[in-house]
């Protein structure tokens, strides 16, 4: 059945600026029943089974680290936060309660000032990868008998052997989790390699393709082996199979009106051929096997701003789609909600005015030619009767 998207709710975090502490990122988790926004020193964790509240389900704050990246497992309530430093928290989360369980990436340091930024991506429910510097960490989650479970490194992934590139020098820029025991590294140099884990004990990474990327990988489709990513020197998003010489499908924010090109900001899968782009005042939906643009999604009261981050979900108890975008203002920041309507329902709504204002109208005329010269007949008939 054909949908449309609708702007639904917005969330305004008062302990957010767009020069100090802005919103670095947002994510639903697997059943899009919870969104966590992580700003500044807090991450807070909002309820999305029935209405949004006013409130956060629960608020998680580090002393001294600022947050840098949020992931959720694959189905699982269990939610990564990592900070700056190399500190990561690890939560599990149920409707009374949550289990919190912490450690640090292997070149951590808990010296408060230190700013390197750590990236931690779910492989499996009790796997994680975790990157710092240029180490990827891979943790796992271990409980014997009655003690508290601890994440044990098990491993780290080696330098890839890529020709012509000294990566032994460069940095991490991102992590995905790139489908069954596989993962994607991107690094700021540009080049991505995936490795396969088809064993974790013992610990044996397969080094798998290598790729040199334009721009920065936002989100991967691991059932098709496409990324997506941001080319802000084109100006463009590109969606790519990674390992191929095939060329990238091109995308570019426009305005509904006109089609002037605005500038790209982050962009996320929906689905297998469904994406969505940051413009200025709105996002794209477009559908990347066709290069169809399928819906301008126009924001209510950030009509100058750009996003700063989008997560999607789906809730599958509902069947509804959900789109979350982020936005940072001077004073504030502002999260905003999006989800899906049935096109049938608003053709419905409309045929129902008709037909009111259809019965409406026959109503008149039926009082006017039949019941109107009654009532002045009978009027007339008692009046000569009186005489």
């Amino acid at each position: 059945m054909p949908s449309e998207w609708r702007e639904t709710d917005c969330i305004t975090i008062g302990d957010c600026s767009s020069a100090h502490t802005p919103i670095i990122d947002v994510a639903l988790s697997w059943d899009a029943r919870y969104l966590v926004v992580g700003y500044g020193l807090k991450a807070d964790v909002w309820d999305l089974k029935n209405a949004v509240s006013t409130t956060p389900h629960s608020t998680y704050t580090s002393k001294s680290h600022r947050i840098t990246s949020l992931g959720w497992a694959p189905e699982s309530p269990r939610l990564v936060i990592s900070h700056e430093g190399g500190s990561v928290h690890v939560i599990t989360i149920n409707e009374d309660y949550a289990k919190v369980e912490i450690f640090l990436h292997s070149h951590g340091s808990s010296i408060s000032g230190l700013s390197q930024a750590v990236v931690a991506v779910f492989l499996k429910p009790d796997v994680l990868l975790v990157a710092m510097g240029k180490v990827v960490d891979v943790r796992c989650r271990i409980q014997r008998d009655q003690e508290s479970p601890v994440w044990n490194k098990i491993g780290v992934l080696p330098s890839p052997p890529v020709q012509g590139e000294i990566m032994e020098e460069v940095d991490v820029q991102s992590v995905h989790s790139f489908g069954q025991n596989k993962v994607l590294i991107s690094y700021k140099n540009g080049v991505a390699v995936s490795w396969n884990l088809p064993s974790l004990d013992p610990f044996v990474p397969e080094f798998g393709l290598t790729a040199k990327i334009s721009g920065i990988i936002n989100d991967v489709c691991p059932e098709k082996g496409t990324l997506l990513v941001t080319d802000f020197q084109q100006g463009t998003y590109k969606v790519l199979r990674f390992g191929t010489e095939d060329p990238p499908r091109v995308f570019i924010p426009r305005t509904r009106e006109t089609a002037a090109a605005q500038p790209v900001s982050v962009s996320r899968f929906i689905s297998n051929d469904m994406i969505i782009g940051g413009g200025v005042g709105q996002i794209v939906l477009w559908n990347c096997e066709t290069n169809n643009r399928l819906q301008n999604l126009i924001f209510r009261n950030q009509r100058n701003l750009a996003t700063q981050c989008i997560c999607a979900g789906y809730k599958f108890d509902q069947e509804l789609g959900l789109i979350v975008t982020a936005h940072n203002f001077p004073d504030r920041g502002e999260v905003v909600m999006w989800k899906t309507f049935d096109l049938e329902d608003k053709v419905d709504l409309q045929f129902d005015r008709q037909e009111k204002t259809l019965n409406h109208h026959n109503f008149i005329t039926w009082f006017v030619a039949i019941i109107l010269p009654l009532v002045v007949a009978i009027c007339i008939y008692s009046y000569l009767l009186l005489r």
